[in-house]
């Protein structure tokens, strides 16, 4: 669930354009694994992000 609101807080602040190309119009992959792309990325991620 956790993963799932993560992904979700990505997509709408713009984030999910960084994981998918730039052709693509719609979701390439699903909230939680977006959520954890974003998990595994946040110790790396700066403290403005």
């Amino acid at each position: 669930m956790l993963l799932t609101l993560l992904g979700a807080a990505g997509e709408a602040l713009g984030y999910d354009k960084h994981l998918k190309v730039n052709t693509a119009k719609k979701r390439t992959h699903s909230l939680f694994t977006q959520g954890a792309y974003y998990f595994m990325a946040m110790p790396r991620m700066s403290d403005e992000r």
